[in-house]
């Protein structure tokens, strides 16, 4: 039902077959579909990834007047002979920067100096890992603890490793075929019927049961005392024992059955590819989201598995703590939607609970989704969703309202404001949708909200000419 095209540009177009030729197409942005930058808002200073380097870049203050444009301090190339750039990550300090591909994982100390002119002069120095560490494969996320105490590093495998600093060796490792969070794996004991494993839905035990009754019946054929060829002149009790013994055989398979497959499911579980890892502001938590739809919950001071929350209806696409209430981890899904948990408890907080299934529709339908999740410390009731072509401020201290869109254009009327393009308010949502597109966002600050834009017409200025077409045979 979906046609797609492409050309030298990059992007994909989507083309509806329904509405082919009525409607233009989708164009989809060719960026990753997660952040490609990491912010350190203590320093303020901002990491970019390229497929083949990372650059570190200075960021001024919105308030200076002099209006400092953004300054490259440094940049890091990955060996061609490892591959492209899966990840990076700057740490909160701006301490370390970590740069991840296929084969192998670096880790530099970000050093500072005084320069002669004034400036300063920043130096990445190659941070020497263990050997287990440095042989580490795969990584797709990563993600730094507060205080530059710890790193956290993803694989496809479902593994995390946790390595601590300035050691730089793994001090734990869980989930993936070596974890050593067993805890996990046992607490998966209710597998939902509409919950899917790699494309695989997962039978309840409602349609095991109904799977294995002609299996049921064998073994009761077979199970002594109710063969056919048994006398007829047996005692009640005898009957009765038999039976008894036919049903208990019978409840020992479907047991057995049902625990093959629930340890079936939570190693699926466990060994899911790692999408998403975020720190609580205290440092007192771990979360790490999979592609499963899994969000697996650690302690940071016992270092065990403490914890699974199942997002619902749709696929994740960032987590992310929230800064001034520790506890409360905000998700963000393909659908657009925002969901809170509350760790502690791991449960949805009573506002998610209430309100996430309200996003509006407008927001539901849309071709873009949410990449991200950010919100300030000083201002904790709003919340930030985007995307690489809008922003949506969602107030968490205000139900939401499942209200029509109301467009807002350019008008001037006697004794009205002029609104401004590019907005769409919803009770209590309002989005923004003139950045586009966008790689990554940020608070620097109370009032300070930074958005890394790509403009396209920079990507088309890198593209090579487009290929020449006769027009009308000439």
């Amino acid at each position: 039902d979906v046609m797609l095209s492409g050309g030298v540009d990059t992007q994909v177009c989507m083309h509806v077959e329904a509405t082919f030729g009525r409607q233009n197409p989708v164009k989809v942005y060719p960026f990753p579909h997660r952040s490609c930058v990491s912010v350190s808002a203590r320093t303020r200073r901002v990491l970019c990834e390229f497929r083949d380097r990372v650059e570190l870049w200075a960021i001024g203050s919105a308030d200076d007047s002099a209006h400092d444009s953004p300054r490259l301090l440094l940049t890091i190339r990955s060996d061609s002979r490892y591959g492209n750039i899966t990840c990076s990550a700057l740490s909160p300090h701006g301490s370390y920067v970590l740069v991840a591909t296929p084969v192998a994982v670096r880790l530099f100390a970000i050093r500072t100096s005084g320069g002669r002119d004034g400036a300063d002069r920043v130096k990445a120095v190659p941070v020497k890992l263990s050997r287990a560490a440095a042989a580490l494969a795969d990584v797709e996320c990563a993600a730094f603890a507060p205080g530059d105490e710890a790193l956290a590093v993803g694989a496809a495998s479902g593994a995390v490793r946790i390595i601590g600093l300035p050691g730089a060796d793994i001090v734990a490792t869980f989930g993936g075929p070596e974890g050593s969070d067993r805890s996990y794996r046992a607490s998966v004991t209710d597998p939902s019927s509409s919950r899917c494993v790699w494309g695989r839905p997962i039978a309840t035990d409602e349609d095991e049961d109904s799977d294995s009754d002609e299996d049921d019946a064998d073994v009761l054929s077979d199970a002594p005392g109710s063969s056919a060829s048994e006398s007829d002149g047996d005692s009640d009790a005898g009957s009765s024992s038999a039976r008894a013994t036919g049903r208990g055989e019978q409840t020992a398979v479907k047991r057995s059955r049902r625990g093959g497959r629930v340890a079936a499911f939570a190693a699926a579980v466990a060994m899911a590819p790692v999408c998403a890892i975020g720190f609580s502001a205290d440092g007192r938590w771990c979360a790490v989201g999979t592609v499963a739809n899994w969000i697996k919950l650690y302690s940071m001071d016992s270092m065990q598995h403490a914890g699974t929350l199942d997002v619902p209806h749709a696929q994740l696409t960032a987590l992310q703590f929230h800064p001034s209430e520790p506890s409360v981890l905000l998700v963000s899904c393909t659908d657009n939607a925002l969901y809170a948990f509350d760790v502690e408890k791991q449960a949805r907080t009573s506002w998610s609970s209430r309100n996430s299934e309200l996003m509006p529709m407008h927001m539901r339908k849309r071709t873009e989704n949410a990449l991200g999740v950010v919100v300030s410390a000083e201002r904790p009731e709003s919340v930030f969703l985007w995307s690489h072509t809008f922003l949506c401020r969602v107030t968490m201290d205000k139900p939401l309202k499942d209200l029509s869109i109301n467009r807002q254009k350019k008008r001037k009327r006697a004794g009205e404001q002029e609104e401004e393009e590019g907005v769409a308010e919803t009770g209590e949502l309002r989005v923004v949708t003139k950045y586009h597109p966008v790689l990554g966002a940020a608070f620097l600050g109370a009032s300070e909200l930074l958005l890394i834009e790509r403009p396209w017409l920079h990507v088309l200025e890198q593209l090579p000419d487009a290929i020449p077409t006769r027009t009308f045979g000439l």
